[in-house]
């Protein structure tokens, strides 16, 4: 029997639509994650190749995530990692602003932002993280209308726990857009978001990306009928 709950109500409906502009749907399972960054070091390779047209080796990939991780940690609300983020003057580029459909874009629910390496104490658990490159940029957290209280509660979380803990500042450095959302309208979720995603970089965002079939389509259709 179907169970109706956030996860069916919102959280799932909100990962279709991304994929419907043309995500892929990343799972944890088996994931390779940097613990210190929490890139997908698979993702980050492969697009990283891709947009440098060229073969990278492990030393070099591990020594841009030690790069990546160092610029983070710094007290300077992620400014350098975000001039390194969009900066094409590195031998490595992060993202390919030329040609924006030759990024990589996907979705992740519950990414665990852990502090202790093989456990997840004191971690924090955004509902839906989006990934582009492997890089996990942006979160958002998303409550049903009838759960106005929770958003409100994640949001004073956020502002009075996690940013005042110094061992997540640096996640908050790395992460570029958070969105917190009681979602009455599935398509005035996807239009804010893209927005403050544009505002944030001065870039376009793919729209017209080839759609990728995922299992989770498949399942939201005898979730919820239609989420147009």
């Amino acid at each position: 029997m179907l169970h109706f709950n956030e996860d069916t109500r919102v959280k799932f409906p909100a990962t279709i639509q991304f994929l419907r502009l043309g995500y892929e749907y990343q799972s944890l399972k088996g994931a390779r994650i940097d613990f210190e960054t929490k890139i997908f070091i698979d993702r980050f390779k492969t697009s990283l190749e891709r947009i440098n047209k060229r073969e990278i080796s492990n030393d070099e990939l591990f020594a841009l995530l030690a790069e990546i991780n160092t610029l983070i940690k710094n007290n300077d609300l992620g400014k350098e990692f975000y001039k390194r983020l969009l900066s094409s003057e590195y031998p490595i580029r992060l993202l390919d602003l030329d040609n924006f459909n030759n990024n990589d874009f996907a979705v992740v629910n519950e990414l665990p932002f852990s502090i202790k390496e093989g456990t997840e104490e004191g971690s924090f658990r955004p509902d839906i993280n989006i990934l582009i490159n492997g890089m996990p940029l942006a979160f958002l957290e998303v409550k049903h209308p009838d759960n106005s209280g929770g958003i409100q509660v994640e949001f004073e979380r956020m502002i009075n726990k996690r940013l005042k803990n110094d061992d997540y500042k640096k996640y908050f450095n790395l992460i570029q857009v958070i969105s917190f959302q009681i979602i009455w309208n599935m398509k005035m979720l996807m239009m804010t978001l893209l927005m403050k995603l544009k505002q944030v970089h001065s870039i376009q965002l793919l729209m017209d990306k080839a759609q990728h079939s995922h299992s989770l389509e498949k399942i939201s259709k005898s979730i919820i009928p239609n989420i147009n």
